[in-house]
């Protein structure tokens, strides 16, 4: 008799790997068609390009929590099979990643009115300061990266929870595992009273 679950473990480390990679990629394509129109680099780069990007990442969280219900994070929502995170790779893209299933009021609160001024700050501030082409390009990208980093916050979020469902009960086994690897001893000791 032969056994389906190598070809289903396979297909779902393959899902689970391409939805990995779609930010990644994204982001990569992105910036690098900027650096191929004018080469973005200055003085603050990595900096200000990390600023921009957590900056972006802040206000992804915002919006993803104030979007999702409250029962929608809950460990019984995660793991339960037919619950709402229990999508197919095509569901998945559908909704969970897709930026306008989401309502981005969050970021009228003050937090979101605080990013939104960051973000403004960190697009123009190589502009102001350096003022040439770079400079523009390095704004340019700064401000796609802080939309880059929003949307690869509510996708990260969504995607560990996709991840959650799928993996279930086996997630905790890798739990275990973790632990013990990054425990000072290895050793299992078992204590018989």
């Amino acid at each position: 008799m032969r056994t389906h679950v190598i070809p289903l473990l396979a297909t779902a480390i393959l899902e689970a790997g391409v939805l990995a990679a779609i930010p990644i990629f994204a982001i990569a394509v992105g910036t690098r068609i900027i650096n191929g129109i004018q080469d973005a680099r200055l003085r603050w780069t990595p900096s200000i390009e990390l600023g921009a990007f957590a900056t972006g990442a802040a206000a992804g969280a915002i919006v993803f929590f104030h979007s999702a219900a409250p029962g929608l994070l809950g460990p019984t929502a995660v793991f339960q099979a037919g619950g709402p995170w229990d999508m197919t790779l095509g569901q998945f893209i559908a909704r969970a990643a897709n930026p306008f299933e989401y309502d981005f009021s969050g970021l009228l609160t003050p937090a979101g009115v605080v990013l939104f001024l960051i973000a403004i700050a960190v697009a123009i501030a190589p502009i102001l300061r350096f003022g040439s082409p770079a400079a523009i390009a390095n704004g340019a990208r700064n401000a796609f990266l802080t939309v880059a980093g929003a949307y690869s916050a509510i996708y990260g979020l969504a995607y560990c929870l996709w991840l959650l469902n799928r993996l279930n009960f086996w997630v905790f086994l890798l739990l275990m595992i973790l632990v013990h690897m990054r425990s000072k001893t290895n050793k299992v000791v078992f204590k018989v009273n």
